[in-house]
């Protein structure tokens, strides 16, 4: 990596998965005493503008479930973090963003890896110009739900506010693009990949899915 990178898609899945997967294995113990050392409170009765949610990944709901016994937040009812929960939480939303699989972000090298350089540009181009639709229909169900559950009229910035950190991821990894000369990615060798690698792109996959997270943070209503 020190010559400027390396084009065997062998070395390259090792490198892209290795440092999310190391993080995470810091992050979710902290994750976890956190959760379980934080307290649960009602927010019945309080100023919908004035409560935020932080992002729920399927991993951090059932760690929730596990820890709590209950579905959060749910019913009035939601978690309140303390600092080494939001330092797990933390830890969580930066790996999932890390991992997502365009351009030259760890996800990306694991992807790039997997499909090869010019199906992965491809790959990394559908993608990329999916992000604002992603932010539209986020912002769209968190206004919904937030009308629903007494947002009022506010519930349209609610819905604006969550969604519109995909537009930024957007436009980063728009500028991202510029700076390698119009590539997402490098390009990379025809090397095939072994059995065991392939399953070790899966094991990423199913890591990705469990710590993705729709937004990253809210305001309105706990729901």
């Amino acid at each position: 990596m020190k010559d400027g990178g390396t084009s065997s898609r062998r070395k390259l899945l090792d490198i892209g998965a290795a440092g999310p997967l190391a993080g995470l294995a810091v992050a979710i113990p902290v994750l976890v005493y956190g959760i379980a050392t934080s307290r649960v409170i009602s927010l019945a009765g309080v100023d919908p503008s004035t409560i935020q949610t932080e992002g729920n990944s399927l991993l951090y709901l059932l760690v929730k479930y596990a820890l709590k016994g209950q579905w959060l937040p749910s019913a009035g009812i939601d978690l309140e973090m303390n600092a080494t929960c939001q330092a797990g939480w933390f830890g969580l939303f930066v790996t999932a963003l890390n991992l997502l699989p365009v351009g030259q972000l760890d996800g990306g090298h694991v992807a790039a890896a997997y499909l090869g350089g010019d199906r992965h540009e491809r790959f990394s181009a559908r993608l990329h110009r999916a992000l604002p639709y992603v932010g539209f229909v986020v912002a769209l169900y968190v206004a919904i739900m937030s009308r629903r559950h007494g947002g009022g009229s506010s519930s349209v910035w609610y819905g604006i506010y969550s969604g519109v950190s995909w537009v930024v991821w957007f436009g980063l990894l728009h500028g991202l693009k510029r700076m390698t000369k119009g590539r997402y990615h490098p390009p990379v060798d025809d090397e095939p990949l072994g059995p065991g690698r392939r399953a070790f792109v899966l094991l990423v996959a199913v890591v990705y899915l469990l710590i993705f997270m729709p937004w990253v943070w809210r305001i309105g209503p706990a729901y």
